[in-house]
Formats: C-alpha cells, structure tokens, sequence
C-alpha cells in the first residue's frame, strides 16, 4: 500500500532584523532608522522626544519608570505621571515602528523600560563616552592621538543644544562639556609634542569659539605659532587673550602666557 511521504517539518522563519538607529546629540539632535530620518511629526510630542532621549543618554539605554516619571513630569502626582509614562512609550514605539514582538526595539516591565539597540547603531554620546575613558588609560602621545581626535570630532555643540532645556539635561550637558575642554586641550599639547602644528592650530580656534576664555588654548596656539615663526599671530593672541580674559574673567593672562610673549618681544 503506497503511503505518501511524509511532510517536511518548515524551516523556522527568522525574524526580521531591526535596521541600526544612528543618533546625534552634540548640537542638533537627529534620529534615523537605517538613515532615514523621523520627523518632528512622527514623534507627535516633546515628550516623546524627551522620553527617547532620556533612554539614550543613560548609559545602559535603561530607566525605571519611576524616575522617567519624575524627571519628566515633576509636577504630577505619581498616578498621573506613571500614566503619562504609559502613553509615551505607546507613543514612542510607534514613532520607531516598533512593532516586532519577537526582536523588540523597546523592552518594558512594571518597573523598567530598556532600548536595545540593533547591531549597527551609533550613538554620537556613547562614541564619545568610550573615547574619553580610552583616551585617559593611555599616556603615550602617538597612541593616544586617535582616541583624542574622535571624541573631538564627535563634539559639534553642546548636548541637545536646539532642544528645550530640561533640568535632567545639564547634568550631561554640563558633563560632556567639560569633557571636551579636557580632551581639546590634551590634543592641542599631544599635536604640539608631535609638531603637528596646522592641525593643533586648527583645534585650538575650534575650542575658542566653543569657549574663548580658555587661556591654555592661547597659550597652545602662542607656542605653535612661535615654532612656526609666525612671531606677528603669537602677539595676535596674547592681545586678544588678554582683553577676553578681563572682559570675561575680570582677570589678567597667567605668568606663563606672559613670559611667552614677553620672550618673543625680547627676541
């Protein structure tokens, strides 16, 4: 009796990868999903925004719900606030097109809720996060260099400079801006202990727009100039630095800087 073969079992369907979210924070804030980018409609609110952006500056992408509720809507009670929350991460998974059950973008309990980025992604504060530490495990100038040039690259302004100013904000704000001063100004003496000096030059104007009352950065572009030979941009310098300090400080350039100058007025 002929029996007809049996089926064959059906290969498991794999699920769908989620494409990579590259977001910037440094300056303008930009989301996109596999480089498209989601508009000012598609988050439908501020707060919205507000909650992915608070999951993005964490430094494991993870938040309890409590905390989101008090950083977001402080005014509220805890009810109402908790409420909101539900809301919003409705809102927000719509706005990534969250809508995999079995690789979700967002996970959620009754207390967390996490991001997990999908391979791929970039997150400019993350990048800089992990160039700074990196940069600070290592003294020897030439291998430092990569690392202090990435996470000053990767600071284009300050942290969600055209987003309204929440108060969880400045502390990262406040942070990451230090943090670039510290890593400017370590490239600035690393490119003149190498003799890179049109890129230390180039670093240093960059850092004085950031902040013109940086007295080391004219001090850096002072010595650079004076190995060039440039003697007429050292003068330049010291000038401009000595009135921006006293209109900005009330005070006067330190011994070195003046020693510096004086050194090539005698010379």
């Amino acid at each position: 009796m002929y029996s007809p073969p049996a089926p064959r079992p059906k290969s498991p369907v794999s699920p769908t990868p989620i494409p990579p979210l590259h977001v910037t924070t440094f300056g303008e804030f930009r989301c996109q999903i596999n480089h498209t980018l989601i508009t000012a409609a598609q988050w439908r609110s501020q707060r919205v925004t507000q909650l992915f952006l608070l999951l993005i500056s964490a430094d494991t992408h993870i938040l309890t719900r409590s905390y989101i509720a008090a950083q977001l809507w402080p005014e509220l009670d805890p009810i109402s606030a908790s409420n909101n929350v539900r809301v919003s991460l409705s809102r927000l998974r719509q706005a990534l097109a969250d809508t995999s059950t079995s690789n979700p973008l967002i996970i959620a309990d009754n207390t967390r809720i996490q991001l997990l980025l999908p391979p791929h992604s970039t997150i400019d504060i993350d990048e800089f996060r992990l160039a700074v530490n990196a940069s600070r495990r290592i003294y020897e100038h030439r291998t430092a260099l990569p690392h202090l040039r990435h996470a000053a690259d990767l600071y284009r302004g300050a942290y969600l400079a055209d987003q309204p100013v929440a108060d969880w904000q400045l502390t990262y704000r406040e942070q990451s801006a230090s943090e670039y001063i510290e890593i400017a100004l370590r490239l600035g003496r690393t490119l003149l202990a190498l003799n890179l000096h049109t890129e230390l030059i180039e670093r240093m104007w960059t850092l004085l727009n950031h902040d013109a009352s940086i007295e080391e950065a004219h001090r850096l572009l002072m010595a650079s100039y004076q190995a060039t030979g440039n003697i007429e941009m050292v003068r330049r310098v010291y000038q401009s630095c000595k009135v921006l300090l006293w209109q900005q400080l009330g005070t006067s350039p330190h011994h070195d800087t003046t020693a510096m100058y004086q050194k090539v007025n005698a010379g």
